[in-house]
């Protein structure tokens, strides 16, 4: 069940991605990453596998990932917003690892903080794209080791 939900979701995710005008109010990858909160299951049930030693074939071939944000990187220089790889690379890396953990902890994270109401999803879309967005475009040497 998990590797057909997880290959339906990946294909969709790359037909959205090829979509993609990279405009400059576009951040697809994030975008498709918020849109999986919107049934948190499938989220949930890729942590279970990763720590039940069921993920080997979970997050696609080796270095699909990499592969991705080579082409990210190459169509963002192509329509002349070039943020350098390594910066790509740990924004992504970002980006999943708040909404792996979103899924797992939003509920409690909105009760901790006293939150009459949860989050809704496009504030978090709209300002995790705005950090991530600070810090790709950010004029700073890059410092992400290789």
């Amino acid at each position: 069940m998990i590797a057909r939900r997880l290959d339906a979701a990946r294909t969709a995710a790359f037909a959205h991605l090829a979509q993609m005008t990279f405009a400059a109010d576009e951040a697809p990858l994030l975008s498709i990453l918020i849109d999986l909160l919107e049934g948190r299951t499938l989220v949930r049930l890729l942590i279970w596998s990763f720590l039940t030693g069921r993920s080997d074939n979970t997050t696609g071939p080796p270095g699909q990932f990499g592969r991705l944000i080579d082409s990210m990187a190459a169509r963002l220089a192509a329509v002349g917003t070039p943020i350098p790889r390594d910066r790509l690379e740990l924004a992504a890396m970002v980006a999943l690892a708040t909404v792996i953990g979103w899924a797992v902890l939003g509920d409690t994270l909105d009760r901790a903080f006293g939150r009459p109401a949860p989050l809704d999803l496009a504030v978090l879309r709209t300002e995790l794209q705005r950090m991530l967005r600070g810090y790709a475009l950010s004029p700073m040497a890059s410092t992400v080791a290789q």
